[in-house]
């Protein structure tokens, strides 16, 4: 099991990581990196080396991954919004909607805002309120993620669920193929 908290004072964050064996409820790693917002990926980067070497994984060639945004303002939004979409409540799908526009105004070169404001539409239009305007959202904001990076995971995903949605008829087999494009993506499981 693992446990995660980020503090923020001003533009000072704390960022910690537990980790613990669930059946002997043991310490497995702890571990603390500080720094400023504006150092946020290589903060990132720090907390994934430390996790590595406390589990003895060591780094493999090319693995440090690019930054999704370079807007450590943009991140911060897309992360507190990815955590709102999670309670599936109208007050908080709303939310990170409002999150994630912000997001991408912030920087509109960042293809995964683009494809979990898709992702929150869709949300909004299937489960919450049959308004179509949340369908149209996402649709414009899918083709943006895919316009940017045609192999975006997030995207393909959203563009799926939208298209195996009520008002699209469940085209099954479509959806299917968006689907399997998403895992084609090399951080996909199904090609580990």
């Amino acid at each position: 099991r693992c446990r995660g908290s980020i503090q923020k004072l001003g533009t000072n964050v704390r960022v910690r990581v537990q980790a613990w064996d669930a059946s002997s409820d043991s310490t497995v790693l702890s571990v603390k990196v500080d720094g400023h917002m504006n150092e946020l990926f290589d903060l990132q980067d720090q907390l994934a080396e430390k996790i590595g070497m406390s589990l003895g994984v060591a780094e493999s060639e090319g693995s440090t991954a690019e930054s999704p945004t370079r807007d450590p303002e943009a991140y911060e939004l897309f992360l507190r919004a990815n955590e709102r979409l999670l309670r599936y409540t109208k007050w908080d799908t709303n939310a990170a909607i409002e999150m994630f526009r912000d997001c991408v105004k912030l920087d509109p070169m960042f293809s995964s805002g683009w494809a979990r404001l898709a992702a929150a539409c869709v949300n909004m239009g299937v489960l919450i309120d049959p308004d179509p305007k949340w369908l149209e959202e996402a649709a414009q904001a899918v083709e943006r993620a895919l316009a940017l990076d045609p192999n975006d995971p997030e995207a393909w995903t959203a563009r799926g669920r939208l298209i195996w949605s009520p008002p699209h008829g469940f085209q099954h087999a479509a959806a299917l193929r968006d689907l399997g494009r998403a895992c084609e993506h090399p951080a996909c499981p199904a090609d580990a």
